[in-house]
Order: C-alpha cells, then sequence, then structure tokens
C-alpha cells in the first residue's frame, strides 16, 4: 500500500505537491466555509521536516500511531531515509 492510500484511509488527500513542499488535507467539517476546520500535513522537501497543524491559527496537532506509519512509508517513498 502506498503512503497516499494509507493516508487516504485515514481521510487524508494529497492538496498539491510541488518540488519545495507536499501537503495532504483532512477536512473535519464537511462544508467549504468551515474550511478552517481541518488538519494539515506538510512535508517540506527542502529541509525534509514534516508539520502537522490545525486550523487557521495553525496549532499543532499531536500525531497518531496511524499517521506515523503513514509519515514514514512517506518517507521512505520519497528516499529521505536514503540520504
Amino acid at each position: 500500500m502506498s503512503a497516499k492510500e494509507m493516508f487516504e484511509e485515514l481521510g487524508y488527500n494529497q492538496l498539491y505537491e510541488n518540488k519545495h513542499y507536499m501537503f495532504y488535507v483532512k477536512d473535519l467539517i464537511d462544508t467549504p466555509e468551515y474550511e478552517k476546520d481541518c488538519i494539515h500535513l506538510e512535508f517540506n522537501h527542502d529541509n525534509k521536516t514534516i508539520n502537522k497543524t490545525y486550523g487557521d491559527d495553525n496549532t499543532v496537532e499531536d500525531i497518531t500511531l496511524e499517521e506515523l506509519k503513514a509519515i514514514n512509508k512517506q518517507i521512505e517513498e520519497l528516499g529521505w531515509n536514503n540520504e
């Protein structure tokens, strides 16, 4: 199973990816006017860091064990563990 599939099982969708970032988002309220009520996972390709934040104020969130498994798979697919 790919990292993307693992994240999808957890309710995340890949928002976009470019040469600097990869974003996954998980909507907590399924209404467009509540876009701020979502969790963001950001993979920073430049400094090889991962951030998990909630809402507009970027409150830091804890990472669950299942998210950690998907994160580790994504790191493997990005090749970050081979550098």
